[in-house]
């Protein structure tokens, strides 16, 4: 009897958190008149990631073709951005960014900033990212 309610526990976990999908965060800009958006991905332990792309879809999937992607797992705590002069600089712990590889819409830039403190960074134009409140994604949607 035991093993079976481990067993509904376990398929109950998978359905509920949508057999590896996750959840997601999304905050959208606009650089240049494009709409620009920071996807968080996170999912089972230590899968929490940094997509950047133009959908405004919640459960985006990332393409290498059209999508910065994180390299970095734990990528999406503190990230901040600043536009200045047409282009997006983005800083935090989003690891390396993926170029796509068709041209992005919109210029980005990811300066090499020896860790700044947060005053420092709000002091030189870059906001925080609020990227915490999640969207559970139960299917692949495009």
């Amino acid at each position: 009897m035991l093993f079976f309610f481990k067993a509904f526990i376990v398929a109950s976990a998978l359905l509920a958190y949508g057999c590896g999908h996750g959840s997601h965060s999304i905050k959208c800009v606009i650089v240049s008149g494009q709409s620009v958006c920071f996807i968080r991905e996170v999912w089972g332990l230590n899968g929490d990631r940094v997509v950047l792309t133009t959908s405004t879809n919640v459960c985006h999937q990332p393409s290498a073709e059209t999508d910065y992607v994180s390299d970095a797992l734990g990528a999406g705590h503190s990230v901040y951005y600043k536009i200045e002069d047409g282009k997006l600089h983005v800083y935090g712990s989003i690891g390396q960014m993926i170029k796509p590889r068709k041209v992005f819409p919109v210029e980005v830039e990811f300066p090499n900033l020896m860790n700044p403190e947060e005053s420092e960074l709000r002091k030189d134009g870059y906001s925080r990212l609020p990227l915490e409140k999640m969207t559970w994604c139960l299917s692949d949607l495009k």
